[in-house]
């Protein structure tokens, strides 16, 4: 695909630089829309060498060279373009990988049971156990606890019933876990 575009776009340059290049006479009849017609009264001789120094005519391998230049430029301007083009494309294919991973991982630990979270609820309040814990802390831990059985039932959509019942359940494991 690069190269066909890039054939076409040298090849409309090249077109262009030939449209450019051929010189056409004048009319004889100006055309209505021409302007002023030129007068034939003589040049003054300052305006006679302006004149000479802006007709000055560029040799044509002047102009191949120039030409040449310019389809390079455009070259590497282009193949930097695709370039910057590849590596955003990357980019945003590595960023909707991100997200596709990130969007599985929610739907496998969404699709957890409760009973899955429940068993990490009661195993996480197990490894805070500390003999050192005040009573206070340690009830706070349950409390927690209780907190997050109802919210993980509340999550399965579970009835108001099965929501207390699992804090009451949860509370009660937190209870033994921590030796109260």
């Amino acid at each position: 695909m690069n190269r066909h575009f890039l054939l076409s776009v040298s090849s409309l340059a090249v077109l262009t630089l030939a449209a450019c290049s051929g010189s056409s006479e004048a009319p004889d009849i100006p055309h209505h829309d021409a302007g002023m017609p030129a007068t034939s009264e003589p040049a003054s001789p300052a305006q006679d060498e302006d004149s000479a120094e802006e007709e000055t005519v560029t040799p044509p391998e002047e102009l191949a060279e120039r030409r040449q230049q310019i389809e390079q430029e455009a070259n590497q301007a282009f193949e930097a373009i695709m370039e910057e083009t590849e590596q955003r494309v990357d980019e945003i294919g590595a960023a909707g990988t991100d997200s596709m991973q990130a969007i599985t991982n929610e739907l496998e630990s969404a699709g957890a049971t409760f009973e899955e979270q429940f068993d990490t609820i009661i195993a996480n309040v197990e490894s805070l156990r500390d003999d050192n814990m005040a009573d206070e802390q340690k009830l706070e831990v349950v409390a927690n606890a209780r907190v997050a059985a109802e919210t993980a039932a509340r999550a399965f959509d579970q009835t108001d019933a099965e929501v207390i019942a699992a804090g009451d359940r949860a509370e009660a494991a937190a209870r033994n876990a921590m030796g109260l």
